[in-house]
């Protein structure tokens, strides 16, 4: 564990020398106007600027997730090395791209060198093709839906297994996709939760149908509250009721569902859960759940909007550093 977090900014930098050759390579050949790195892993920023410094164009960097004073990412031993190397390289940044309000407010906390105008937000988005041309198959029983991977301390399960021992009473099942590890697993036989179907990774189309097919859609809040999960757009895309158990009262994700009447948060705490989850269960059995909820269509977050967004992002980024050099 200490050697994966000794390496900085992440373990791809061992990927750096051969990016680099490569980004070398393809900038000689082709005329970029643009050159946009995407992280995590951070490396990649690491990447775009030294291709930035080589070149002179310009460069953005595109955050799906904060870097150096992401404690969840970053552990504090660590963080003046990251706060460091990250701040010298956004000085060169022609723009930055973040996924929400407050990773912004962060940075230019973080970084005051940094102009707001520098600073733009781009939500993750759904593709509305994909979710539009997939077919669903709705259960006859409450079925709980999550589609996802779990992260020890950043997003666990362990309150949501206890609740759903809690539940047995109820005619209901839980389906996960995704990579889930062994001990949670394990956990769920030896509390028999027999209402609780991993369903290992499946295809992304797969997953989208699965999400359609829930009468609600489980979502676990990260412990952070600069990260907002780009899983909270694929369901809204699923237009399905959505559940997120926060880990506190800052959670971006319970915010904006709240704000867009698109689902119900609750405490990460097993007796709020399973309260929570039997109050839906009956409110489903009713013919009423999805009837509180504004599930319409929501083209804001869909990728083609936001393809116009990132178009904007980009021009200026270009515009900055050609009025810069003149």
């Amino acid at each position: 564990k200490f050697l994966r977090q000794a390496a900085i900014p992440d373990r791809a930098i061992e990927w750096l020398p051969f990016a680099l050759i490569r980004g070398i390579k393809l900038m000689r050949q082709n005329q970029y106007d643009v050159i946009v790195s995407s992280g995590y892993p951070f490396t990649a920023h690491l990447v775009g600027y030294l291709l930035k410094k080589s070149s002179g164009r310009s460069w953005v960097a595109d955050y799906g997730d904060p870097w150096a004073f992401n404690s969840v990412i970053i552990p504090a031993w660590r963080r003046p090395v990251d706060l460091r190397l990250e701040g010298a390289m956004l000085r060169s940044a022609d723009g930055i791209i973040l996924t929400n309000e407050a990773a912004k407010q962060g940075y230019l906390m973080q970084y005051p060198f940094l102009s707001s105008d520098r600073v733009r937000i781009i939500p993750s988005g759904f593709d509305p093709v994909e979710y539009a041309s997939t077919p669903s198959t709705e259960s006859k029983r409450f079925r709980l839906v999550y589609t996802g991977v779990f992260y020890p301390g950043i997003r666990a399960p362990g309150a949501f297994f206890e609740a759903l021992r809690r539940l047995s009473d109820l005619d209901l099942e839980v389906l996960i996709a995704g990579d889930v590890n062994d001990r949670h697993k394990e956990y769920a036989i030896e509390a028999s939760l027999r209402q609780v179907r991993f369903v290992g990774h499946i295809p992304h189309k797969d997953a989208i149908a699965l999400q359609k097919s829930a009468s609600l859609l489980i979502l676990f809040g990260n412990n952070s509250r600069y990260q907002l999960p780009s899983k909270v757009f694929e369901y809204i895309a699923a237009r399905k009721p959505i559940l997120v158990i926060r880990h506190d009262d800052g959670d971006l994700a319970a915010r904006l569902l709240h704000q867009r009447r698109r689902g119900l948060s609750v405490e990460n705490s097993p007796d709020q859960i399973a309260d929570v989850l039997r109050r839906a269960y009956f409110q489903w059995k009713e013919g009423g759940l999805d009837g509180q909820f504004d599930l319409t269509e929501s083209r804001e977050f869909a990728w083609d909007q936001l393809g116009s967004y990132l178009d904007v992002a980009l021009k200026s980024a270009f515009l900055r550093k050609h009025d810069e050099s003149h």
